[in-house]
């Protein structure tokens, strides 16, 4: 006998399809006791990518996110896309 001979038999509910953003953002609303509606889900598709960053980066990143109420990466994906938008915006201070 295994475990999965104990489940209830009945319809099970699927799953609704979150994007990476609204899952984020829940669990976020989850952890500081808020309920948010949550919106449609979008036709975006993430990957998840590994960078580098100093530590003074990080712990700004996580100040910025606590200010802004915004999970760090939205902040970073909007960066991006404003960098993308305007070149001139980055300047070389690694």
């Amino acid at each position: 006998m295994s475990l999965s001979d104990l489940k209830k038999p009945g319809k099970r509910q699927k799953a609704k399809k979150l994007s990476v953003d609204e899952f984020i953002d829940g669990a976020t609303a989850y952890s500081q006791g808020r309920a948010e509606k949550r919106q449609p889900a979008s036709a975006r598709k993430y990957k998840n990518a590994t960078f580098s960053l100093r530590i003074e980066q990080i712990e700004q990143l996580t100040k910025l996110s606590r200010q802004l109420r915004l999970n760090k990466s939205k902040i970073i994906r909007r960066l991006i896309f404003d960098a993308y938008q305007n070149p001139d915006f980055i300047e070389d201070n690694s």
